[in-house]
């Protein structure tokens, strides 16, 4: 662990009750928005033209030359 993310413990530690549920809840909700931001990218990279174009093309022709399992298969046989 970091000294800052050691300090930042401490400093939680050192949280009241009600500080710390507002301190959670905050938390909770910087998470959700880096969640959503990362989907919003994710769905950016996946137009045309985007990054992941090539390899959404590489997925669909295995897909349509059967060279893939059902997810079900995958994880039965794993």
């Amino acid at each position: 662990m970091t000294k800052a993310v050691e300090k930042l413990a401490d400093r939680v530690k050192s949280l009241g009750p009600e500080e710390l549920n507002e301190f959670l809840c905050w938390l909770a909700e910087y998470e959700i928005q880096r969640m959503d931001e990362w989907d919003l990218e994710i769905q950016g990279d996946s137009q045309p033209g985007g990054p992941l174009e090539a390899l959404m093309k590489r997925a669909d022709a295995d897909i349509q030359a059967g060279r893939t399992k059902a997810l079900d298969e995958v994880i039965r046989d794993s």
